[in-house]
């Protein structure tokens, strides 16, 4: 009897301390489930594992807190700064357009929402003829805007409104109306066409302009953040002083358009720093530098890691979601950059040393970008301007890891758009054409901004691999504002800043001319049509 309540006892121990383990093990995985919940942004009451909205996640939960820690190294960086704080420096707001009645008349025909917003774009007379007409020939611009042209037509567009080109040629494909407004007014462009507050075509007293030249990741960018920085320096220090923006930023645009750009429209307001940041739509050239092995060698783009499937109980818990990934740690599904077929590199033996400017083998459409580089140097020395060129922020870096939500558009767009290139490689071309960019520079006599060697690179400042969250944008303004404040200082305080108009223009030469509506008499079978 004795030894039955001896083994009852310890039974009744063993069943407590089973249960108090028990009620331990839960509490404690409550607490790691909620932290790793947070941790990862995720919804916290939700039984099933939902992402916060990808905005929010960025932007209020992980690259203001992470800029914000920033401040401190950058503080090291540039000991001189006469502000820290740009986080809270919000941009003026720009004041709002009125209706254009007879542009909102001209869309009515448009049936479709996209092609209704990009109705606001004037098209190069010179390409719309040359696609009527079947003559584009090997024109590369030309044959890539034929798709534009039938899907605008396919659209309902009997017409284009169109600007008489400068000379012979198709660059720039395109200009914006001017004071046109987009996604409920939060997108303003001037009276000349170029994003942002109304300007003068007579430079006004006390002043220096700057202009930018870009594609997509200057338009939208960092030009407002760097004027407001420079304002409000000038305002500290009590000079009499404004700047003023241009920012002549155009999507989907490359260097050769970028030039054309500043020599028949931003010259004539006579800019004092025209800064050139590009790097992303010649980097698509890439693709040029794929040599397959053999005639059998599949690179065809996989999907199987783009979509998403789940292990037992990872769609509920983040803890064991994390478990996983320790055990998996090459699977794509959390974040990790997919196995990937070899590839023949034998073209990417390049050496910044002992390759010239000019060699016709540079990968990523060097050789043009620098030409156009030294073009873009010839304009601004003929309007006694400064050129500024900028290394070019690509978000690749070896063995990097994102997060399959948060990161999402810049994993697709790594594994997917740039199937089957590696991380690694193209980590390396983005560096190099970097290089090339600060070679050219130091070979035309023009200012080099070593951005991408000083930021930060970490994917939550980042949309996609080119394109940057708000957070990222400051950042990237703030480290250009930090690099050129001592020239600029130098010039300012030696009279050559800011300086008096010499061209005196009553009216811009290509800007100041009526519109004109050319009709769309091509054939178009379908959006994806040859010449």
């Amino acid at each position: 009897m004795k030894q039955f309540y001896g083994t009852k006892k310890m039974l009744k121990k063993y069943l407590i301390n089973s249960l108090i383990l028990l009620i331990t093990f839960i509490i404690g995985f409550f607490f790691l489930e909620m932290f790793f919940r947070v941790t990862d942004g995720y919804k916290i009451f939700n039984f099933n594992l939902e992402k916060k909205n990808l905005i929010e996640v960025n932007l209020a939960d992980t690259s203001l807190k992470k800029t914000q820690a920033l401040n401190k190294n950058f503080a090291k960086l540039y000991p001189d700064t006469p502000f820290l704080n740009f986080l809270e420096i919000p941009l003026e707001p720009i004041p709002q357009k009125e209706k254009n009645l007879e542009y909102e008349e001209m869309i009515k025909q448009i049936n479709n929402d996209y092609y209704k917003n990009e109705f606001n774009k004037y098209f190069n007379s010179n390409l719309i003829e040359k696609i009527n007409t079947n003559s584009c020939g090997e024109d590369s611009n030309c044959q890539n805007a034929i798709y534009y042209y039938c899907d605008f037509k396919k659209a309902g567009a009997g017409y284009l409104i169109a600007f008489q080109s400068p000379d012979e040629g198709v660059i720039p494909i395109y200009r914006i109306r001017p004071n046109y407004y987009g996604q409920g007014g939060q997108i303003v462009y001037s009276n000349y066409g170029f994003l942002g507050k109304d300007i003068k075509l007579l430079k006004p007293k006390n002043t220096i302009r700057l202009a930018f030249l870009g594609a997509s990741t200057t338009e939208n960018s960092y030009p407002a953040y760097l004027t407001h920085f420079l304002n409000l320096w000038a305002k500290k220090k009590n000079l009499n002083i404004d700047f003023e923006m241009i920012n002549a930023g155009r999507g989907g645009t490359s260097s050769d358009t970028m030039e054309k750009v500043l020599e028949y429209e931003v010259k004539f307001f006579e800019p004092d720093l025209v800064f050139y940041y590009e790097g992303a739509n010649n980097f698509w050239a890439i693709h040029n530098l794929l040599v397959k092995k053999n005639n059998t060698e599949n690179y065809t783009k996989p999907k199987q890691f783009m979509k998403e499937s789940y292990l037992p109980l990872e769609s509920i818990s983040a803890l064991i979601k994390r478990v996983y990934q320790l055990i998996f740690k090459s699977n794509p599904a959390y974040g990790y950059e997919p196995e990937k077929p070899d590839y023949d590199k034998s073209k990417w033996n390049w050496s910044v040393g002992s390759n010239q400017l000019n060699d016709e083998t540079l990968p990523l459409n060097l050789k043009k970008q620098i030409n156009n580089v030294k073009g873009i140097k010839k304009i601004t020395d003929e309007i006694d301007s400064e050129l500024f060129v900028t290394s070019f922020l690509l978000m690749v870096k070896d063995k990097m890891k994102l997060d399959r939500v948060r990161h999402k558009y810049i994993f697709e767009n790594l594994n997917f758009d740039f199937w089957p290139f590696t991380y690694k490689d193209m980590d390396y071309l983005s560096n190099l054409q970097n290089q090339f960019f600060k070679k050219a520079a130091q070979s035309y006599g023009a200012q080099y901004i070593p951005l991408a060697e000083k930021f930060i690179y970490d994917p939550d400042f980042f949309s996609d691999p080119v394109h940057m969250l708000d957070e990222g944008t400051k950042l990237q303004a703030w480290i250009m504002f930090q690099e050129i404040l001592p020239w600029l200082e130098k010039k300012i305080q030696t009279g050559q800043l800011p300086k008096k108009s010499k061209m005196n223009l009553t009216s811009h030469p290509y800007l100041d001319q009526p519109i004109r509506k050319i009709k769309l008499t091509r054939e178009c079978f379908s959006s994806k049509i040859g010449n």
